[in-house]
This record gives structure tokens, sequence and C-alpha cells, in this order.
């Protein structure tokens, strides 16, 4: 069965996608019945039943398992991805000399790219592309040595087509008020994975103001080392995301919240699977950050906190 539902999920059509998970993409973060509707309808479609409730996953499982997590990811962690066609603007200039871009690479990306429509903005993944550190870029007052750079070019715009990072005639334009965080199979969302390596921890910012576009790019260096298993981007509100927004089940899907409010933006990276290192894939699995849905759940429950029904808490609208 689970192959199965990989295999019909995955021949969907664009079309079927969107009428699936864009019909009432409204609604979809905070109507579970709608949410099971289309569980329903996305099974019926493929010939299935429902399927039993998968065991809880374990480490280090294989990329088999990573797309039976797009399936929870597409279809339970309730990010509404359009198929609708995107216009492609080149990426700023600045942008691309900057980070020494491969900007062809991200323009041939484009054709096929995933979009997310949340709060009345449209995010894409442009694509993922090599580069390097910017050229001022020190830390401890030296420059790295291997300045080598994979970023995912990240775009934002608002469906109305105005500048939506624009404030006032007096405050101008506030642009930096999104954040990023990389989601390992397996593992719970922790903002704070990879931040014992600075160097690649960047997350840049352009604007093109003629088109009303922001363009990020985000620094996913670190990632790269699990490639063959499966790496997804978040696009949030803050700086980085916890469990009060984003967390693992215990099927080892991802899931928002109830009441979530804010950005639902989730994107898998298209990495290939050969740029994986099993060395250093490991070294970063020691860290205290990296925990498997029962880890996290031990961790929560001996500070007297059930990690499955943490609440969010939408931020003061006064600060």
């Amino acid at each position: 069965m689970e192959h199965k539902l990989q295999e019909a999920f995955h021949t969907l059509t664009e079309a079927e996608l969107a009428l699936f998970l864009t019909e009432d993409a409204a609604q979809l973060p905070s109507d579970p019945a709608l949410t099971a509707r289309v569980r329903q309808r996305t099974l019926e479609k493929a010939g299935l039943t429902p399927a039993r409730k998968e065991p809880a996953m374990k480490k280090n499982n294989t990329r088999k398992h990573w797309k039976t997590l797009l399936v929870a990811a597409a279809l339970v962690v309730l990010v509404a991805f359009s198929a609708f066609a995107v216009v492609k603007f080149a990426l700023p200039k600045a942008m691309v000399d900057d980070l020494s871009l491969d900007a062809n690479t991200v323009a041939s990306d484009a054709a096929d790219k995933a979009v997310c429509k949340t709060n009345g903005l449209m995010i894409a993944l442009e694509g993922v592309t090599t580069g390097k550190l910017p050229e001022d870029y020190t830390f401890n007052g030296a420059r790295p040595t291997d300045d080598g750079c994979t970023y995912a070019i990240v775009s934002i715009r608002s469906e109305d087509g105005k500048p939506f990072w624009y404030v006032s005639d007096s405050e101008g334009y506030h642009a930096n008020n999104f954040g990023f965080t990389l989601l390992i199979d397996g593992y719970a969302p922790n903002g704070s994975m990879f931040k014992t390596d600075y160097t690649h921890d960047g997350r840049y910012c352009y604007e093109d103001r003629e088109n009303n576009v922001l363009y990020w790019a985000y620094d996913i260096t670190n990632a790269l080392c699990f490639a063959d298993r499966g790496v997804l981007l978040q696009v949030c509100d803050g700086m980085t995301s916890g469990p009060e927004e984003i967390r693992i089940g215990k099927d080892g899907g991802f899931y928002f919240a109830d009441g979530y409010t804010g950005v639902r933006a989730l994107f898998e990276l298209p990495l290939d699977p050969a740029l994986a290192d099993g060395e250093k894939a490991a070294a970063w699995e020691s860290e205290a950050c990296f925990n498997t849905y029962d880890e996290i759940v031990a961790l929560f429950a001996a500070q007297g906190i059930d990690y499955d029904t943490i609440p969010y808490a939408a931020p003061d609208s006064n600060s």
C-alpha cells in the first residue's frame, strides 16, 4: 500500500494537484474536516482506500520513506501549493554578483518551480545553485579558506502585486522580516540545527522594486550531507521556527501547530543524492539539536510539557 500510494501521488498531474490542493486552499490551514476530504479524494483518485497508520519514523530512514513524508507534507502539513504559472523575472544583478551565483542554473529550474500561496503572498523556490560567500564576509576577523556555498533562492511577492514590505513614507521599506529553517527527514524541526557553523548560516536579501519582488539567498551548504535522505526548506515569519509553529509527528510528517496563523511555505530542496556525506551527517547527528520524534517527546516530557500539543502563541500585535 505504501508503495502504491507513493506512486499514485507522484503521478498526479499539476491540474489534479490544483484541483485537490487549491480548490479550497484558504480553508485548508484551519479546517481538519476539509483536510480529511482532500486526502480521501486523493486516495479515491488513485483507486485506493485510506492507508493504515504507519509506525513512527526511525533514524536514518531511506529516501523511499522520504517520499511518503512528502505525501504527508502535501496532504497533512496543509501547505497550499499552487500549480499556476508564475512570471519569471531575472535575479537582481547585485545578488548574482555579490554571491557569485550560477544564475543559469536557477533560470533552468524556473519552469516547474514550486509556489506556496500564504497570507496574501506568493512564495516560490526559484532553485538551488552554487555560489560563494559575499566578498566582504569575515568570521572572527578572517575570511574562511573555503568560501564556496550552495544557496536556495526564494522569491516573495504579494498576490496583488504591491510592494508588501513598504511600511510608510517615513519608515520606508522593511524587507528583513522572513526567516528560514531547514528540516531534515527523520528529525524534529529545530532552527538551531546548524548554528554551530556560522560560516554557512547566511541569508541575504535583495529587492526588485521595479517588479515588487523580494529575493532571498539562503546558505544550505551544511545540509548537503543529508541529500540522500531529503531536506525541506521552511520559510517563516521570524528568524527561525520552533515547536510552537511546526513539529514532527509520530508518523514522520511535519505539522503546523493548531491555530498557527503565520506564513506556511514548505519546499523540498532538489538536491543531488550524490552530494550526501555519511561522515558529515553522523557528525551533525551527534549534536544536541538533532532529535527523532521519540527523543524530542522525551525531552519535553522531562520538563512536564506535552510536545504534541504545544500551543501556538501569536505574536503581540503591539510589540
